[in-house]
Formats: structure tokens, C-alpha cells, sequence
């Protein structure tokens, strides 16, 4: 018969635990991979860095779910790769300074439960800073929209991935298979399939 308030309550509180939960476990492995304990008192920079490996941990959290069981040197590893993997890490990193110095304003160190106060704030606002993210893909898609008769609002799927392999735009790399799952994906012409600007901007 559907859900009350009360069992929407108890969903929402739910889901806000496991968050936490999963926000709390990423933090407690940055703080292992850059080889502190939960009891150390962290200098501003020091907390930076700590909050860097947290942010990679999350945006590349795809490549290795398993939190529980992940060692530093794993961590590190996938940290590595996030310039690369990642060409908007510089804006992040600004977001994350930003967020910090909201959260703790003129403050030399910080102990473990600041930094997770630290966390809490960035995924409340990450959403946010994310839209504006995604705005600016759908600028890159107008851009290279299609043309031709019956193309508005699509982008020759072509042309999608050229913007990943010619000029840098490594967003646009999804399979047609993950594409079409999306319902991003038309392919009423088979000669011309072409992804729905709508459906990837959201």
C-alpha cells in the first residue's frame, strides 16, 4: 500500500547512516595511506592532503569498491592516477579547500572528528559543485550538436567520443552499451546513432 512518513523517515534515516558509515570507512583509509593514525593532530596542510586522498578515493571509488579490505599502498595507488584519470581534479581540490576553511576557519590543526565534520560539509555540497560540472558538459554538447534534419538536442555518437579522443574531453567515454541503459542513446537510424543531449547532461 505504499509508504507512510513515517516509513520514509526511517528510509531516509537509513540511507543517511550508510553514507556516513561509507564516508567514515574512506576517511579512516586516507588517513592509513598517508600514514596516520586517528589519534594524530593534523596541521592545516597536512588535513589538506589527508582530504585529497579522501576526494580520489571517492571519485575513483569504481575501481576498487572494497573499502573494508583496502590497504594504503592500494590507495595510493588509485590516488595516482587521479590527474590523469580526472582533468578537473585541480577545480575539486579548490572546492576542498574552499569547504575547509568554511568548516574550520583559521585553524592550525585539527583533530580526527573535525575532519569528518570537514567531509560531512563537502558531501553536502558536492551535488552543487557538480552542477556546475554538468552544465559545462552540456555546453560541449551543444557545440557539437547534429546538424542535420531531426538533430536537435543529439550529438552524433561519432562525435561524442571524438570529444574524448581529440580534444581532451575524457567525460564523453561511455560505451554505447552503458549509453543506451541510460536511454541516452537513439538509434531510430542505425546509421547514425546519436546520443540525447538531455539525457547526458542530467
Amino acid at each position: 500500500h505504499g509508504l507512510g512518513i513515517k516509513e520514509v523517515a526511517i528510509l531516509a534515516s537509513t540511507l543517511e547512516h550508510l553514507v556516513h558509515t561509507e564516508s567514515l570507512d574512506r576517511l579512516k583509509v586516507a588517513y592509513s595511506a598517508m600514514n596516520y593514525s586517528q589519534e594524530d593532530v593534523l596541521s592545516e596542510e597536512e588535513s589538506a592532503k589527508v582530504l585529497d586522498m579522501y576526494m580520489s578515493l571517492y571519485i575513483l571509488g569504481f575501481i576498487d569498491t572494497n573499502l573494508a579490505n583496502m590497504t594504503a599502498t592500494r590507495a595510493i595507488q588509485i590516488h595516482s592516477n587521479i590527474n590523469e584519470a580526472y582533468p578537473a581534479w585541480p577545480e575539486t581540490q579548490q572546492f576542498l579547500r574552499e569547504t575547509q576553511k568554511s568548516v574550520a576557519p583559521k585553524r592550525d590543526y585539527l583533530y580526527f572528528n573535525e575532519v569528518e565534520n570537514v567531509i560531512a560539509e563537502i558531501g553536502e555540497r558536492y551535488g552543487r559543485f557538480q552542477d556546475i560540472e554538468c552544465r559545462q558538459f552540456k555546453d560541449w554538447l551543444v557545440a557539437v550538436e547534429d546538424p542535420s534534419v531531426g538533430g536537435a538536442g543529439r550529438v552524433r555518437l561519432a562525435d561524442f567520443y571524438g570529444q574524448a579522443l581529440n580534444n581532451g574531453k575524457w567525460q564523453f567515454s561511455e560505451s554505447a552499451d552503458y549509453l543506451r541503459q541510460l536511454g541516452a542513446l537513439d538509434e531510430s537510424d542505425v546509421s547514425n546513432p546519436r546520443v540525447i543531449k538531455i539525457g547526458r547532461a542530467s
